[in-house]
């Protein structure tokens, strides 16, 4: 009875503070839940998934990603590619700002460039670095004015690659590549930070209401350039850090959509719900991230020993669940046409042992000389089982004791990015689809997102040989050599390659998930007679 009364408690919270005082009589509201805030609004300082969960609902780029995960063109009406492949030229379609402002090809210029600025904090200013000169900019070699970007006129930009990019498209599909309101963002830095007046937006929702903890509210954007194709009214989000909570919320439905990354699916409850998951593959990995910088980890021999004593096949049988692939291989078989090669034994003990020894021995170090290894990970369900299992699993098998120490989202993102720790337990959701958005993470140390600050000259010559190889698949087969240099240095230690799982019910219908792990509201709609 305790137990009851505590669930009745807990939803009561919840609905207070999930109240909404829409005046909308309209049905074609959708209810969701996340666990966080979004850290970020502004689309060139995200990509996170729950950052870009919301960008795609209040933005939209050149091109957008299709149910059958090929690219199509958005806000450009067409697009000329040149003979050599290095100059698209982007045709603008006649949409609109929130402020009722035309969308040019001056505001996608900026928020390129702004990107690419040395002073502008963007964790994935590495994704353009195919553009020409982008890499030295960001660096600070060349002037902002050498990119190879230009706004011919109003409607017409143009874009210059260093080589031919097979993947560009796809590329450009992603909410870092959208465009920011230039005549908003000059005079007012912190227009992303809050709603307001300065919160101008160009997707097919825009945000009304935004408590920080709390709630978000969107409603539909009448200047969406596609508006007309829009039927859902609202759409309401509520923050609720409690995955059991969320679920009664989702049983009871007072949410209508429940699941991937940001409102994550009990795990002791996935069993009981198997009839009712929707699973598909996904292009994320999860891994253990070496700090290359680290005096222990600079070592590849302890880097190996604690990767092989890993055993992946026990995490996704006993934690996870979902009869993920485990990864011995940093690449998603998503990305490869469901090719999974194997590049090292999973939970190869011996060699475990064999490893840490010799590494041992390279530092000078004994075994009781790394008592104080400590590994960070994300305060939330999954990361805290796994990492609590890794732990134990190293304990059995190099008999280290590894310290545990978690973080809320925001703090962890930060102390990746700055490389402010020993190891960690981390995760990456491709962000195009294409198997160059893994392996481009590890081309250059510079990449925030390069979480071990690993780089090797042979690795990144591989990544830009494969630029002149048009048929994907041979290209995909050309690449595995960056896999085998990767998985032979071992900065990070693959675990297991995801599945995402959902829950919706009857009733919602048209929601797009992408094998990005993104989700897309501008096609939802609410079947309530059924």
């Amino acid at each position: 009875m305790k137990k009851f009364v505590f669930l009745i408690a807990l939803l009561s919270v919840a609905f207070v503070g999930c109240h909404f005082s829409s005046k909308k009589k309209s049905t074609q509201i959708l209810k969701m839940g996340f666990q966080h805030d979004p850290p970020t609004l502004d689309p060139r300082k995200g990509g996170d998934p729950t950052s870009s969960t919301v960008q795609f609902m209040l933005f939209e780029g050149l091109t957008r990603i299709t149910k059958n995960s090929t690219t199509e063109l958005a806000l450009a009406e067409k697009v000329d590619i040149s003979d050599d492949q290095k100059v698209y030229t982007f045709h603008l379609k006649k949409t609109f700002w929130t402020d009722g402002k035309p969308v040019t090809a001056y505001d996608f210029e900026m928020a390129w460039k702004n990107m690419l600025d040395p002073h502008f904090p963007c964790p994935n200013a590495n994704l353009l670095y195919p553009i020409k000169n982008a890499k030295a900019v960001k660096e600070g070699i060349l002037p902002l004015e050498s990119i190879g970007l230009r706004s011919i006129d109003a409607k017409t930009f143009e874009v210059t690659l260093e080589e031919s990019t097979p993947y560009f498209l796809e590329l450009t599909s992603f909410c870092v590549f959208y465009p920011v309101p230039h005549h908003i963002v000059k005079k007012h830095p912190d227009w992303a930070d809050k709603t307001g007046p300065y919160l101008v937006t160009n997707g097919p929702f825009h945000l009304k209401v935004w408590k920080p903890q709390d709630r978000m509210l969107f409603e539909k954007n009448p200047n969406y350039w596609e508006s007309d194709l829009v039927f859902l009214e609202e759409v309401q989000i509520c923050f609720i850090d409690n995955e059991m909570t969320m679920l009664q919320l989702y049983e009871n439905k007072k949410l209508d959509f429940l699941g991937l990354s940001f409102s994550p699916i009990p795990l002791d409850c996935i069993e009981t719900l198997k009839k009712d998951l929707k699973t598909n593959s996904l292009g994320a990995t999860s891994y253990c991230s070496f700090n290359m910088s680290d005096p222990i980890f600079k070592n590849q021999n302890i880097r190996k020993a604690f990767a092989y004593a890993i055993n992946r096949k026990a995490i996704v049988k006993h934690i996870t669940g979902l009869n993920e692939t485990i990864a011995t291989s940093p690449v998603p078989p998503i990305l490869k046409f469901q090719n999974n090669r194997t590049f090292f034994e999973d939970n190869h003990q011996e060699k475990a042992r064999f490893h840490l020894q010799k590494g041992l021995e390279e530092l000078g170090l004994k075994a009781k000389d790394l008592k104080g290894l400590t590994m960070m990970y994300l305060a939330t369900e999954i990361p805290s089982k796994i990492a609590q299992a890794l732990q134990q699993q190293w304990l059995d098998v190099l008999k280290l004791h590894v310290n545990l120490e978690c973080y809320t989202l925001k703090v962890y993102l930060d102390k990746l990015v700055h490389r402010d720790f020993q190891f960690a337990y981390t995760q990456f959701v491709i962000q195009y689809n294409d198997i160059m958005n893994i392996l481009d993470l590890y081309k250059f140390k510079s990449n925030p997102k390069n979480y071990p600050g690993w780089e090797n000259e042979d690795f990144t010559q591989i990544l830009n040989d494969s630029m002149q190889i048009k048929d994907p698949q041979k290209r995909i087969l050309y690449l595995e050599k960056a896999e085998t240099l990767l998985m032979k240095e071992m900065p990070i230690a693959p675990i297991y390659h995801w599945n995402q799982i959902y829950l919706e019910h009857p009733y919602v219908k048209g929601i797009h998930i992408s094998p990005i792990g993104s989700i897309h509201l501008g096609k939802a709609y609410l079947d309530k007679k059924n």
